[in-house]
């Protein structure tokens, strides 16, 4: 790259130069080959204050950026962590809410037993046969229908299922239990 300078005759004598492009830039000598000499080692000077300049822009730029990042990063993780556990106590409230659910309607069993009433309830009205138990309170004859036997297997399973549901209700419940309700309770109110 080629630099234009001007040279001047200094009034003591010797010789002084400026570079217009480059304010500031001025160098001297007694002779045309020491100003170029002089000339040569300002405009090193120059370039190497440069270079150090361009380096300390560059360093505190890549400070700023890496700063920068850093807080987007921990942005993100703060926001995946409130994500995740957000999550893990939606899941918690729905498996409780399972559970009470499961026990108000009086369990796996009892529900299993209704499922299987309406069932059957369903396949007689569509067999449309005459489903009227005949029991004879006096002893009977002893000739109990199939229907009858199915009939009274499954009341007594619903018997003993809802005995059952009535001491599932009666237990007390889980303090780990209580203690996640009453933390999500807290949560809703605030």
């Amino acid at each position: 790259m080629k630099i234009q300078a001007i040279i001047h005759t200094a009034e003591e004598g010797g010789y002084w130069a400026e570079v217009p492009a480059l304010p500031g830039c001025i160098t001297e000598g007694d002779s045309l080959e020491e100003l170029t000499q002089n000339f040569s080692k300002a405009d090193l000077a120059r370039s190497e204050q440069q270079a150090r300049q361009i380096t300390t822009l560059a360093e505190a730029e890549a400070k700023k950026i890496k700063i920068l990042a850093e807080g987007e990063s921990q942005k993100i993780i703060a926001l995946a962590s409130a994500e995740a556990e957000k999550a893990a106590r939606v899941g918690i409230a729905q498996a409780i809410a399972i559970e009470e659910q499961v026990l108000a309607y009086g369990g796996p069993q009892f529900q299993l037993i209704q499922q299987v009433m309406e069932h059957f309830t369903k396949a007689i009205e569509q067999s449309k046969v005459d489903v009227v138990p005949k029991i004879s309170l006096g002893g009977g004859s002893g000739n109990n229908s199939i229907l009858d036997s199915l009939l009274s297997t499954l009341l007594s399973d619903k018997l003993n299922t809802l005995l059952q549901t009535t001491e599932n209700l009666n237990k007390p419940e889980k303090e780990e239990v209580k203690k996640i309700k009453a933390e999500i309770y807290e949560k809703l109110k605030s």
